[in-house]
């Protein structure tokens, strides 16, 4: 079925739903559409656009940041409307022809900064103009050319179309872009809404961890000593926090303030030296963040520029200070002595000829933060047969690193998507801007700390098919840093925006969507006093089981008269069914929306195994899941079950125990970690009975059967990654709830089973205050 439209050509645009509808919404009011990459913007723009033309007798200005996406646009727009052919308008079109163009053509194309400096020469005016169209909105914040046009146009009361798949995870910003933009609606979708869901492909995200590499330690202690020292220099000048450990953004803060005082004109040797010494920690903080994440081709390359800086007549004081730095010279000796590369560059090769190997016809893209590592990576990829490589960065040149212009761009684009190259190597040039082909695979070299460019490099896949995403990730350094702060800054995305859209439900008079009661306290206490079965009953059923007997506690229960459990495919498929009715439970099969297994009418729960647990993270399906969990029950619980497979594990680990903290504080969800399908099965055996009892006892008070030390198993399982077994082993090290509460991170690690990754994670949990945000 096709858009049927006046202004549309028939039969070449295929309808959806959702697009329509938010299409409808955007041309009765100024609207900022929210969609992820690859659903389709473009032609919602294409329908809002004709609308206006058909209805009105202006203008309609449609910009993009970037000249290949004004072209895209453009080339669009005229495939696809009926009588009227865009202007285009890029720097490269004289200022006299863009005026001609202007006051002769109906929709123009551009780029912001050519309509701001022509807005600016008084060549056109805005008057007339009765759409505009702002592609990749979230830029319309700070000194952007979109800020300056969207107040303008606000004066003129003119209708208004935002378009991002990224709007960033601040509310602030979110509410400066409609501000500054002047819009008054938000039309909101992700890929879990009824009305997109059916054209969204799924898109598998992976984590690989890796140590730092073999032999770096030394070189890393030494610049770090040299790092340490310009810390300690700036703190005695008073630009650093004695007392909070120092980041990049508190050196950046450091540098914008001793450039602010000299620029007023109050100049000192103490703000030369200042600046001096900033400047120097900048470059070693680069260089360890190199050595820990890029590995020795990386930061030899770097060191080298910093070398050839210090010995220019015109370098900088900071980079000649750097390179006398006995302890720099020492550095580069011991990296010149290192023969093998950051195991991140031994990863991807695999990755990528398993990748070929299984769809030889397979497009990839591989991100990297720094042209070293791009040029680096192209030459290694350039060695392995079926590899077809090609180095992808932006336009800029400095020295020897030539960039590429946009007409280099463009041909490398075109000879990947005919197969001439299959693997783009690429800078952050390719996560917007650029009209590069749906890809099979995008892997990660390293996160980054942005929540936009992390949804714009993922969205580089699954647009026609399914799609997949791996992630570098080296342990213990800035890369886990950035790895959770992207991710969580995604989550408050997420949060916020579904926020927003029920706020905007609010305003509009739309009924509420159903939203349950908080758990109370009391409520929560009566939920976890539930008594699991312990590891000796559980190993003596299984044991049993084999031998086809029953045990002296599952006589009676194997009856016709057996409690029924609703349960979902998905458990079905996890094994839960068989062990549910080993149990003692007939279990009968449904499709649920949310749940995996109905306990009661009030209790239900979502079984996750881990891997699916990270993944639902990074995509946001666990977080609509649980939302609907807490619409549609009382009381849902989460079990995520397992452990982490393959060799993501560790930051898998870290992961899970992250968001489990969010959940508990966010959701006010209980969530119990178990082992395996017999271990979830006894929990939800225990559930029932607990809500069987509830029933048995309503109106009218009984004490409790359930003695203490069951309640304290249960609430030691509760904390992240904790299953029965350690849950006993705790409670057996330390001696109660509190013992482990007091315990330092150290000594839960004696415990048998946990390491670091686990200790600190139950320490957090348990010192967090009530409803306090992870810093």
């Amino acid at each position: 079925m096709f858009i049927e439209h006046e202004l549309i050509k028939p039969a070449s645009v295929e309808q959806r739903e959702y697009q329509t509808n938010i299409a409808s919404a955007a041309s009765k009011e100024s609207t900022l559409v929210v969609l992820p990459t690859g659903l389709g913007k473009t032609i919602i723009a294409l329908i809002v656009i004709a609308d206006a033309l058909r209805d009105r007798k202006g203008k309609a200005l449609f910009m993009a940041p970037t000249k290949p996406l004004v072209q895209q646009h453009s080339k669009f727009l005229s495939e696809h409307l009926l009588g009227h052919h865009p202007a285009m308008f890029t720097g490269e079109v004289p200022p006299t022809q863009r005026r001609k163009a202007w006051d002769s053509s109906r929709i123009v194309v551009s780029t912001p900064q050519v309509i701001e400096n022509d807005l600016d020469e008084g060549r056109i005016s805005l008057k007339g103009v009765d759409l505009v169209v702002f592609d990749e909105a979230h830029r319309a914040v700070g000194d952007y050319a979109y800020v300056s046009i969207g107040r303008r146009y606000s004066e003129i009361g003119g209708l208004v179309l935002g378009m991002t798949a990224s709007p960033g995870s601040d509310v602030s910003k979110i509410a400066e872009v409609c501000e500054n933009l002047g819009i008054t609606n938000v039309e909101i979708r992700s890929e879990l809404d009824d009305d997109v869901v059916r054209y969204t492909q799924d898109i598998d995200v992976q984590y690989v961890a890796v140590n730092v590499q073999e032999g770096m330690a030394p070189v890393v202690y030494l610049l770090k000593q040299i790092f340490d020292e310009q810390v300690r220099k700036l703190r005695e000048f008073g630009f650093l926090d004695p007392k909070k450990p120092v980041t990049t953004r508190d050196l950046l803060e450091a540098g914008n303030v001793i450039r602010a005082r000299l620029n007023s004109g109050r100049k000192s040797f103490h703000l030369f030296r200042a600046a001096s010494v900033q400047s120097l920690a900048m470059k070693v903080n680069h260089a360890v963040e190199l050595a820990e994440t890029q590995g020795k081709g990386a930061l030899e390359s770097y060191l080298e520029k910093q070398v050839k800086e210090g010995s220019e007549k015109g370098g900088s004081k900071a980079a000649r200070d750097l390179v006398k730095d006995a302890r720099f010279q020492q550095s580069r000796t011991l990296l010149y002595g290192m023969e093998r590369d950051h195991p991140k560059l031994e990863k991807i090769v695999p990755i990528l000829k398993a990748q070929l190997v299984s769809k030889p016809d397979s497009r990839v893209i591989v991100f990297t933060h720094y042209r070293d590592t791009c040029d680096l990576m192209t030459q290694t990829l350039e060695k392995i047969p079926g590899l077809r490589p090609v180095r992808f960065v932006g336009q800029a040149s400095k020295g020897e690193d030539i960039g590429l212009n946009q007409r280099e761009q463009k041909e490398i684009i075109e000879k990947f998507q005919s197969g001439v190259y299959n693997v783009l190597v690429s800078t952050s040039i390719a996560e917007e801007g650029l009209d590069i082909p749906a890809t099979d695979l995008v892997v990660f070299y390293e996160p980054v700390p942005s929540e936009i460019r992390t949804i714009q490099r993922r969205g580089r896949t699954g647009r026609r098919r399914a799609g997949k995403v791996v992630m570098l990730v080296t342990r213990n350094t800035k890369d886990e840093a950035y790895f959770y702060s992207s991710r969580k800054k995604e989550m408050q995305m997420r949060r916020e925006l579904e926020s927003l859209r029920r706020k905007l439900r609010a305003r509009k008079g739309l009924p509420e969507e159903p939203r349950e009661r908080t758990l109370t306290r009391d409520k929560l206490e009566e939920m976890m006093a539930v008594k699991l079965p312990s590891e000796k009953e559980e190993r003596a059923r299984k044991a049993s089981e084999k031998k086809g007997q029953k045990i002296l506690g599952s006589f009676g229960a194997h009856t016709a008269d057996r409690p029924v459990l609703v349960i979902s495919p998905r458990a079905v498929e996890a094994g839960i069914e068989s062990e549910l009715e080993g149990a003692g439970f007939n279990a009968e099969v449904k499709d649920l929306e949310s749940a995996d297994v109905v306990v009661s009418g009030r209790v239900a729960v979502s079984v996750r195994t881990v891997d699916e647990f990270i993944r639902g993270i990074s995509d946001g399906s666990i977080q609509s899941t649980l939302a609907k969990l807490k619409h549609e029950y009382l009381h849902p619980i989460l079990i995520v079950q397992g452990r982490p497979q393959g060799e993501g594990e560790q930051a898998g680990n870290a992961a899970v125990f992250d968001a489990l903290s969010a959940f508990l504080s966010d959701f006010h969800m209980p969530v119990l970690s178990t082992s395996d399908p017999l271990e979830t099965s006894s929990a939800i055996g225990a559930l029932y009975r607990q809500e069987d009892a509830r029933k048995g006892r309503e109106g009218r008070p009984v004490q409790s059967t359930l003695d203490v030390a069951s309640r304290q198993r249960f609430l030691v399982q509760g904390l992240p990654n904790v299953s029965a077994t350690l849950a006993q082993r705790l409670l057996e090290r330390f001696g109660s709830v509190k013992g482990i509460a007091d315990a330092d991170v150290e000594e839960l690690m004696q415990v048998e089973g946990i390491g670091r990754v686990i200790a600190e994670g139950i320490h957090s949990v348990l010192r967090k205050r009530y409803g306090e945000e992870e810093g």
